[in-house]
């Protein structure tokens, strides 16, 4: 009977398809939260960093578009808050952000991203940035032998 209910979990792992998404700035915020649910996404919006811990602790999301400029909290010390919490480790991080310099996003990346986007970004690269981060997450979630062009990023 557990074995059902530890398939069942992992099937409601892999069928997740909430993203939450952190930016400081309300246009932008609704604007990527229009985009995604215009492609099937459920959306929760969090205006910073404080929200984003908030609603991670509240439901699991499938993925997280994180802005790196926030004031107080910036988008770094989320992930980095994340990344320490085993159970949201695994969830997949896009930060998003104007800045375009090779040393942010090197930073960005040590720190835990699995992806960077610089604004503005076309919705057709968002949407296949996440369905690619959706897909890597989910081979990787799958029971069995991973394949060995990912196994490198099994956590």
């Amino acid at each position: 009977m557990s074995n059902i209910s530890a398939q069942d979990s992992q099937q409601a792992l892999l069928d997740n398809r909430n993203i939450l998404v952190v930016d400081d700035e309300e246009p932008i915020r609704r604007l990527l939260g229009y985009m995604l649910q215009t492609h099937g996404y459920s959306v929760t919006l969090a205006a910073d960093a404080r929200e984003a811990r908030q609603r991670m602790d509240e439901q699991p999301y499938a993925l997280m578009l994180c802005d790196v400029n926030m004031p107080d909290l910036d988008g770094r010390s989320v992930v980095s808050c994340i990344r320490e919490n085993i159970e949201l480790s695994r969830t997949p991080i896009i930060y998003l952000s104007a800045r375009s310099e090779p040393e942010l996003i090197r930073e960005c990346m040590t720190l835990g991203g699995d992806d960077y986007l610089i604004k503005p970004t076309a919705p057709e690269t968002l949407v296949a940035t996440i369905k690619a981060r959706l897909a890597r997450r989910d081979q990787l979630q799958r029971p069995g032998p991973v394949p060995p062009a990912l196994q490198h990023a099994r956590r």
